[in-house]
């Protein structure tokens, strides 16, 4: 359960930090709505582990076998095996991939902004995000990958978007999608559909380079957002 370290050296403490974690991280991942079936798979999955794991610890014979031996025999039904997979692809597919495509610009636009000002970061599978308290004119802040890096897009209050666009500003819009491999509704990005629908607008591009230089970033995303609030 925990990386890099033995079943033996788990303690009870670290696997319910683990639990308590796992949890939190739904919140950031998943679509409010989306969120309860994922919890209650996850603390099952987890609880389920647990008890797997000190029968392993009894009996010798259940030392590294697999979930397809436990279930042959009855340890586990169907409906644990089928929760348990859905447990290990919402933590593939929803939190480390998402993380190995967006953690460093991330983390690095956190450090060069306004840490008062920050309410929120999210984690999508197509995107990460960041949203505001107080850090007018803009509310949020979402990252999507490109193929040479990362192009950021901010949103602000409708009754001011026409002057963006006014300004020749690239937009995109939110769109609601159901996604797999989990089938759950998940906000995505599209150029053209309802214009009704929530819409980002470019606030500027980031190199692969420059996402690790945070001196490159500041400077950027500063000159970026200054033009926005001379614009408005």
């Amino acid at each position: 359960m925990t990386y890099g370290l033995s079943d033996d050296k788990i303690t009870e403490k670290m696997e319910e930090e683990l639990k308590e974690k796992a949890l939190r991280t739904i919140k950031s991942t998943i679509m409010r709505k989306a969120q309860g079936k994922i919890i209650e798979d996850l603390e099952k999955t987890f609880n389920r582990i647990l008890n797997l794991k000190e029968r392993k610890k009894k009996e010798n014979k259940l030392k590294r076998k697999r979930l397809s031996y436990m279930l042959k025999n009855g340890m586990i039904d169907n409906e644990e095996l089928e929760s348990i997979k859905r447990t290990i692809c919402y933590l593939l597919y929803y939190v480390f991939l998402p993380l190995q495509k967006f953690h460093i610009i991330h983390t690095n636009l956190v450090d060069i902004l306004n840490h008062d000002k920050i309410n929120w970061l999210g984690l999508r599978r197509t995107h990460a995000y960041i949203t505001f308290d107080k850090f007018k004119p803009i509310k949020y802040i979402d990252i999507l990958r490109t193929q040479n890096g990362f192009d950021l897009y901010f949103g602000i209050k409708q009754d001011l978007e026409l002057q963006l666009i006014s300004q020749g500003y690239k937009v995109i819009l939110e769109q609601t999608t159901t996604s797999r491999p989990l089938r759950i509704p998940e906000k995505t990005h599209t150029d053209s559909g309802d214009r009704r629908n929530r819409k980002h607008f470019k606030l500027t591009s980031i190199n692969n380079n420059e996402v690790k230089n945070k001196d490159e970033l500041k400077n950027k995303v500063d000159r970026a957002i200054l033009k926005v609030k001379n614009v408005l």
